[in-house]
Parts: C-alpha cells; structure tokens; sequence
C-alpha cells in the first residue's frame, strides 16, 4: 500500500523525490524485520545486498567470515523464510549462487549503507521496476517537458532523464541474454514464462510478444504455433522494439501457411498466403519472393487440377512482374514448366526469357537443367525446348536424359489426357537414329496409346514381361 503511492506518480511528477519518500517509509518495516533475525544471518542478508548481484557460498563464506558448515545451515534457513533465493550455477552444477529474493529488501538494505546517495538506487529501481518499452515512453514525455519546463525545474527534468537513460543502459546489458532465455523458452513450449520474462523486461505490447512467438516457432517447424500467433498481430500497430522484424513476419507468416498447406492441402493457406505477399506491399520485396512464388505455384496447381484454368493464370500473373533476374535459380525451372502448361507460347514473357537463359548458361549448368526436368518428368518443359534440347542431345549425348525424361513423363502424370503423345512418339521417331535406346521409349509410348486412349488392354502384350510389369505398376499405377 505504501509503495503505491509511487507507483501511480504522475509521470510529470519528480519521480526520484516520490522513490525516496517511499523507501523511507519503507525502511522502518525493513529495519524491523531484519533486526530479529540472528547476527550471522543478517550480515549474510547485508553482503548479498551490497554486493548487488547473486554470490557463490565460498565468497559469502570468506567475505563475511564464516565457516562453510555453520554457513551452509543459515543459508538453508534464510531459503525457507524465503529471504534468500538459490541458483544453480549453470557452468558448475556443483556450485550455487545466493541473491536477495526481494528486491525492495535489497535497496532498502543500501539506503542505509550506500555511500553515493540515493541516485544508484533509484537507478536500480527504475531498471528493476519498468520494462525497456516504459523506460523510452518516460524518457520521451520527460524530453517533451524539459523543452517547456520552467528554470526552476530545469534541473530536477534533466536529472530524470539522465536517471531513465541510466536505467535504460542497465537494461541493454541483459538485452541480448534475456532474448536468449526467451527464445529457448519458446522453443522448449514454455510460452507463459516466455510472456513474464517478456513483460518484465520489454515491453507490455502484445503484438511483439506474438511476432517473437511467431517467428521462433516458425523456426523449431512449429507451423500450427507460428500461424497461431502471427494471426494475433496488427501489423499496423506502432513498434517500439522489433521493428526490423517486420519482414521476418511477412516471410515466416506466408512460409508457414505454405508447410500447413503442404500438409493439410487446406487451400485457404494458400489464399491468405497470397494476400500477405501482394506483389508491390512490400519494401524488401527480394526477402519474401520465395514466399511470393511457392504460393502463388501451388494455388495455380490446386485450379488447374479443378480444371480452373483461367484463375490459375489469374493467380499466376503477378510472377510475370516479377524481373527474370529476381527469381531464386530453384524456382526457376519450375515457372517455366507451369508457364509453359497454361500458355503454351513461345511468345510469353517469361517463357521467352527463359529460352534465352538457358540458351547462355554453360553446358554443364545446362545438363543439369535437362536432368531436373528429366527427373521430374516435365512434359510441357519438353515441349517448349524440344528444338534446342534435340541439337544438344546428339552434341553432348545425352541419350540416358532423354530415356529417363520420356519415361518419367508417363510415370508422373496426373492427367494423361494432358499428355500429347504423338509429338513424344514424333520425337522419338526424329532421334531414334541417334539413340538406339530410345526403342524403348517408343514401346511404352505406343502402349500407352492403345492401352490409355485407345483401351486396347491386348495391346500390354506387345511387352515383354518385365516391360510390362514395370508399365503396369509404374506407369499405370496398378497393384501386382
């Protein structure tokens, strides 16, 4: 009740002149309840709290002279009247340290000893008592006054500021330790604690907490967390603490609700995921184009597999804005066989820029594109580059490429009926002198026409056996 009456002090008020009133009338209540305690129990209480930091058994032994044993006994007694409190130390587990489990006992214990005033003190209050968010709100209302203030309380303005700037300076000490503690709390699911260390030390916003929370779930692959808390915040809320993290929660948001989606196939990610990426809202743009990119392929894959043709190309418009340049290389090829599906034209931007791409990359580079594609069984990729790819399979014999490439078109198709299979049997015609293997190609090619569009299930006899019990359970997904 006493110390209320510094706590609701106006923040215009001279704070430092309420604080010495009230640990003065705090002291008497200190004073008492320490005078009953025993002589060696009150020295130990005396070190700690001048000492201003938690201590190590053997320094309170030697510092206030007193055996290891008899010590061990009052430090115990000084626990459990929940004066004292005991800290593993964390480099030794054989060690503890001892600190002050009140801080008011603390500075009221100095009040009487310290020999540099009262200004150390209230320093330590105000660094104690105000997270950093609180400290740079006072200091900016106490700036504002000290611009308008009269002579008379030029002083006393100025002294508060120093005072809040002082405290500030303590606080910066444990920045960095104490958003450790956070994350780790984070990770280790201890979201509670991770609040109070927060609160205590930063801030009372909410909505950085939540970006905190966010982002570092995010970061364990807690993507139903990550999502949770990055739908909490109004990104339009003033920042006092994290701002360079705005674009971590555009990036983390949109990439979260990507790996949900992957998951759960719950379009409605996707489409949120879109929004938050909007092409142009972003100043660093270049941080979040994977993002931009990976949901903007994945929504357009989910139309067109309704057959929603024209919103795929809808949604994937936005990628023609983006600068070929600007695009990740692992994304690349990717766009291309999307592009290359919906449009089916040379002449489109991006299909064009790509041609002339990979038309300058190094052979090896080049090698590796066609093994991606063959790989991936890309038919449209085919299909855009069949001209230089077939000038490139007899210059660098890439006769095994072309083989896995045909192959794996028929083994990864989702829809055969998008598949033309006389330009891959007229390829195959075309190259056939070149590459012998390619016979292959052409069985199951044939095959697959008589026996998909044609239904001529006879026609899988034309195979051997080994040919069409691969063809069968590959390509035709069929169980043994």
């Amino acid at each position: 009740v006493t110390f209320f009456n510094f706590l609701k002090t106006d923040i215009l008020a001279k704070v430092s002149e309420n604080f010495i009133k009230t640990i003065n009338d705090l002291k008497p209540y200190y004073e008492t309840y320490i005078r009953y305690l025993p002589a060696q129990q009150q020295k130990i209480l005396r070190y700690i709290a001048l000492s201003r930091k938690p201590q190590l058994g053997i320094e309170i032994s030697k510092n206030c002279f007193i055996e290891q044993k008899s010590l061990s006994k009052q430090l115990s007694e000084l626990n459990k009247k929940r004066l004292i409190d005991i800290i593993p130390d964390p480099s030794d587990k054989r060690n503890k340290f001892y600190d002050i489990s009140e801080p008011l006992l603390r500075i009221s214990i100095e009040v009487g000893e310290h020999k540099e005033g009262i200004t150390a003190l209230f320093i330590d209050f105000l660094a104690f008592y105000y997270n950093i968010d609180d400290l740079v709100k006072r200091g900016k209302k106490f700036k504002e006054l000290f611009r308008s203030c009269s002579e008379n309380d030029f002083d006393d303005v100025k002294y508060e500021i120093e005072a809040i700037n002082k405290a500030l300076l303590i606080k910066s000490e444990f920045i960095d330790a104490n958003i450790r503690k956070i994350i780790d709390l984070i990770k280790s699911n201890r979201i509670d604690d991770a609040l109070e260390l927060f609160v205590g030390n930063f801030s009372n916003s909410e909505n950085e907490f939540n970006m905190l929370v966010g982002i570092f779930s995010f970061e364990i692959k807690n993507y139903v967390r990550a999502v949770e808390y990055f739908k909490k915040i109004d990104n339009n809320a003033e920042k006092t603490l994290f701002k360079t993290l705005d674009f971590n929660y555009y990036k983390n948001y949109a990439a979260a609700l990507n790996q949900l989606y992957i998951q759960n196939g719950d379009i409605t990610l996707l489409l949120k995921s879109v929004e938050l990426t909007s092409f142009g809202s972003h100043q660093d743009f270049n941080s979040i184009v994977n993002e931009f990119i990976n949901c903007r392929i994945m929504l357009a894959g989910e139309y067109i597999d309704s057959k929603r043709f024209e919103e795929a190309k809808d949604v994937t418009a936005d990628l023609s804005k983006v600068k070929f340049e600007d695009f990740p290389h692992s994304l690349l090829h990717i766009i291309f066989e999307l592009f290359s599906y919906l449009y089916k034209d040379k002449q489109n931007t991006f299909i064009k820029n790509y041609i002339e791409y990979l038309q300058k990359v190094k052979v090896e580079k080049k090698i590796k594109i066609y093994q991606y594609f063959s790989e991936n069984g890309y038919f449209n990729a085919l299909l855009n580059l069949s001209q230089d790819f077939e000038r490139d399979l007899i210059k660098y014999d890439l006769s095994e490429i072309t083989l896995n490439w045909l192959t794996n078109i028929l083994i990864k198709a989702n829809h055969f009926e998008d598949l033309d299979i006389d330009f891959m049997l007229n390829f195959v015609n075309r190259n056939l002198p070149y590459v012998q293997e390619l016979k292959i190609s052409e069985s199951y090619l044939k095959t697959f026409k008589e026996v998909v569009f044609n239904k001529n299930e006879s026609a899988l006899y034309e195979l051997t056996k080994e040919q069409r019990e691969f063809f069968e359970q590959k390509i035709l997904k069929r169980k043994p």
